[in-house]
């Protein structure tokens, strides 16, 4: 009866696997603490693992006092790289296996940067007479993100679609991110404090006026 209550309830070859364990980043601490760079991505990734040990230990255990972490204290580049990570078993447990053994993690200097607002026409005509004085509701657009990518930007291009131009209007845009030639700057990493802009279009009549003397 002891050996079938042993084997049942509290077997010490009793295996149980966690499949929500969370991964944490180490920046190290201290003087060893790698204060130039951040993880852009990599943070909230969760393992499977698997423990060997006593039933009663391993029932009462949750996937949260399963210790799991990255080492990125001594990243010094930017870009994204896989590390190992590392399993410190609970007290009076085993580890059996886990998955992944490894996690990707996209490292750089977290930094904003003032973009200015460019306005581009799209589809509209209007006379030759006219005169277009186009006025966004901003100047520029804070943009927070990784460095490098930050560096790539060189304008907030705003389109709008006004169609036939006859007189003063108001009308709206969405921003994109471009670079020096106008390609769009993709990343889910960039986030911008406005994406959308209001332009005002005034026009002007030039007129040439006959002077009497």
């Amino acid at each position: 009866c002891i050996w079938f209550y042993v084997m049942s309830v509290d077997s010490p070859i009793y295996e149980e696997t966690f499949s929500s364990v969370p991964v944490e980043l180490k920046m190290g601490s201290g003087e060893s603490s790698n204060s130039d760079y951040s993880a852009i991505s990599g943070t909230g990734n969760v393992i499977e693992v698997t423990l060997k040990g006593r039933k009663t230990i391993l029932n009462a255990l949750k996937a949260e006092e399963i210790e799991a972490c990255v080492d990125v204290s001594n990243v010094s580049a930017a870009g994204r790289a896989s590390y190992g990570v590392v399993l410190e078993p609970p007290s009076g447990t085993v580890i059996v296996d886990y998955y992944p053994k490894e996690i990707s993690v996209y490292m750089d200097r977290r930094t904003s940067k003032q973009i200015p607002v460019r306005v581009e026409l799209e589809g509209s005509s209007y006379p030759e007479n006219y005169i277009l004085d186009i006025q966004p509701s901003v100047d520029t657009v804070t943009v927070t993100g990784p460095e490098t990518e930050l560096e790539l930007i060189e304008a907030a291009r705003v389109v709008i679609s006004p169609g036939p131009i006859t007189g003063s209007s108001v009308n709206s845009g969405k921003v994109a991110l471009v670079d020096g030639i106008g390609k769009e700057v993709k990343s889910n990493y960039l986030t911008t404090d406005v994406t959308n802009v209001t332009v005002k279009i005034v026009v002007y009549l030039e007129k040439d006026i006959p002077l009497s003397v």
